[in-house]
C-alpha cells in the first residue's frame, strides 16, 4: 500500500482508545508511518527514531512506548504502544495515536532557550 514491511495491527477490544493502525517503513523518507485510516491520520516517526526505542521497550514491554513525531500537515503528533495479555495468553499490544499540544511551560523554555519544537497544533 505505501511502503516496506508493512502491518496491520488490530485493536484490542478491552483497550478502549485502541485502533486499528496500519503501520509500513517509509525508506524513501526515512521513517515508520502508521496510519489510523478510519480516522484518516497519519504520524510519522523517523526511522532511527522508531527502532531504537522499539528495541529498548521489546526488552521489558510493560509500561506503554510513547514516541513524538508529526502528522501529515506537520504538526507534533503521538504514537502509544501499550502491551496487553490476549485471551490466549500472548503479549500483544494495542495502538492509539492522537496531535499533541505544547503547554505554555514548554513554550516559556523554549523561548529562554531559543528553541522550539516548530510546527505545532497550538503555536
Amino acid at each position: 500500500m505505501g511502503g516496506t514491511n508493512e502491518a496491520v495491527i488490530p485493536p484490542d477490544p478491552q483497550y478502549q482508545h485502541s485502533k486499528s493502525i496500519r503501520v509500513h517503513e517509509n525508506q524513501n523518507r526515512g521513517e515508520i508511518d502508521f496510519h489510523n485510516d478510519a480516522g484518516g491520520s497519519k504520524v510519522s516517526i523517523p526511522t532511527t527514531r522508531f527502532f531504537t526505542a522499539y528495541e529498548k521497550w521489546r526488552e521489558d514491554p510493560i509500561e506503554p512506548l510513547r514516541m513524538i513525531g508529526r502528522n501529515q500537515s506537520g504538526e507534533l503528533a503521538q504514537v502509544i504502544l501499550t502491551s496487553y495479555m490476549d485471551k490466549d495468553n500472548h503479549l500483544q499490544y494495542a495502538t492509539d495515536t492522537s496531535s499533541i499540544l505544547i503547554g505554555d511551560t514548554i513554550k516559556d523554555m523554549d523561548k529562554l532557550a531559543g528553541i522550539g519544537f516548530g510546527t505545532t497544533n497550538n503555536e
